[in-house]
């Protein structure tokens, strides 16, 4: 099994990233990811105005699965999820998909 770590975030999708790994079809891949915040929150104590916003959402990865063409659908099978103990949200006045 292959593994890409957090440490492999992409914050934009672009054909000039580099794979971070490359898999043939059918190969079990685990992903480590980061969370919406890139581990930036630590506590209760973050205020939002700290926040590099431009270091959230980021992706894990990118994968490089060989004979895939562009415009090809592919299928993921998740097999496992585990989740941190604690997790964090922000509700910014003017922002977001409501605002």
């Amino acid at each position: 099994m292959k593994r890409i770590r957090r440490e492999n975030l992409i914050y934009t999708f672009s054909p000039k990233h580099k794979p971070a790994e490359v898999v043939s079809p059918g190969e079990y891949v685990l992903f480590e990811t980061e969370d919406a915040f890139g581990g930036q929150v630590r506590g209760e104590e973050t205020p939002p105005d700290k926040l590099d916003w431009s270091r959230v959402d980021g992706a894990t990865g990118p994968l490089y699965v060989e004979g895939a063409d562009p415009g090809d659908t592919l299928v993921v099978d998740i097999l496992d999820i585990k989740l941190q103990e604690r997790g964090a949200i922000a509700v910014i006045p003017g922002y977001g998909g409501l605002s």
